[in-house]
């Protein structure tokens, strides 16, 4: 039954991954900001969201229930916001460059 909404949700995944990467580049990649706290003062996790998001849509994606949604506009923007999500953090590279020294 759910297997006739899995193009929906699959293109609902896309969009939150695209809706979700400019507070990830802000707070994560970029270090710009510090994540603000919920109510009850916590801090808020984006990985929390993400990796669901696109655990979700790799296993859909090889279960082979989602073939029919693999357009290349799909799979185009797909690899455009895993590559995204992907990206060292500034500290990261930082680290990265004091290890190769």
């Amino acid at each position: 039954m759910l297997v006739t909404y899995i193009p929906d949700l699959l293109s609902a995944s896309l969009n939150h991954l695209r809706a979700l990467y400019p507070t990830f580049s802000s707070y994560y990649l970029g270090a710009n900001e510090t994540p603000t706290n919920t109510s009850e003062e916590e801090p808020i996790e984006l990985s929390q969201l993400i990796c669901p998001i696109i655990d979700f849509l790799s296993s859909v994606i090889q279960s082979g229930k989602g073939r029919d949604w693999l357009s290349p506009e799909n799979i185009s923007t797909l690899n455009e916001f895993v590559f995204a999500y992907v990206q060292m953090t500034d500290e990261d590279v930082t680290l990265f460059s004091q290890v190769c020294q």
